[in-house]
């Protein structure tokens, strides 16, 4: 069986949050066009679609959180250097960490080396 790789809405760049309460998180997705007046679709956080695109921002922003959480401060310029690749590379390696939430894979990625801790 192949393996499909999933952007729920939360993290998608189409999607705008605009509720968030004890029981659910919830808002808009912009994606399709919608008449003048009408409101976009509303979506809970973890929907997902066909057309979703990984929100590079976002993704960044759980790296750097990720990174501090594991390493305490920043022993490297890693955030530094994974920004000044070329932007397919960068684009790539978020994507990546995004889809399985490896530290080390996104440093050696970067690197191109392997990494200890």
């Amino acid at each position: 069986m192949n393996k499909v790789n999933i952007i729920i809405c939360e993290n998608c760049s189409h999607y705008e949050e605009t509720f968030n309460n004890d029981k659910n998180r919830g808002g808009y997705c912009y994606y399709w066009d919608y008449e003048v007046g009408s409101s976009p679709n509303l979506v809970v956080h973890d929907d997902f679609c066909s057309n979703a695109e990984l929100n590079i921002g976002k993704i960044f922003d759980e790296i750097q959180g990720e990174i501090y959480k594991e390493y305490g401060a920043m022993p490297i310029n890693l955030l530094e250097d994974l920004e000044r690749q070329k932007p397919k590379t960068y684009v790539k390696i978020i994507t990546d960490f995004y889809f399985h939430k490896d530290l080390d894979l996104l440093i050696n990625s970067v690197y191109k080396c392997k990494i200890f801790k």
